[in-house]
């Protein structure tokens, strides 16, 4: 029983973050300055994955530079609002999985990524994302 538990927790670490990472593929608002320069190496916090993300006006190409071996696809990011209230999405295909990505601007170089949609709502990435975001951290 023990060895099973033990399977399933790592498979869930080995999985839920790196999922979440690629189908949420970049805060907690505070009182501090919001960066609105998108472009540069974003870092998800905690971890290894990284991509470097380029703004073309109200566009965000996503280039992956450390992706922690995992395969995916997205299209071009779509800047949303203005100033402090700005955001952005981007679609996302991983493993016969499409979402779209929610990405909010935080205070002092960071920006939590959490998905909007997931289909098909079966599959097992999306029941590992569901409710779950991640922190990105610019890194220059």
């Amino acid at each position: 029983m023990r060895t099973c538990f033990s399977f399933t927790s790592r498979f869930v670490h080995r999985t839920a973050y790196p999922a979440l990472a690629l189908l949420l593929a970049a805060t907690h608002p505070t009182q501090a300055q919001v960066d609105n320069d998108w472009s540069g190496v974003w870092n998800a916090e905690g971890t290894l994955f990284s991509l470097r993300i380029t703004q073309m006006n109200d566009q965000l190409l996503i280039e992956p530079l450390e992706t922690l071996g995992f395969i995916w696809s997205n299209g071009l990011g779509r800047i949303h609002g203005e100033g402090e209230d700005q955001s952005a999405t981007v679609d996302v295909d991983y493993q016969g999985v499409k979402g779209t990505l929610l990405v909010q601007l935080g205070a002092e170089g960071t920006a939590t990524v959490r998905p909007v949609n997931c289909q098909p709502d079966f599959h097992v990435v999306c029941a590992l994302v569901q409710n779950q975001q991640a922190r990105f951290v610019k890194m220059q």
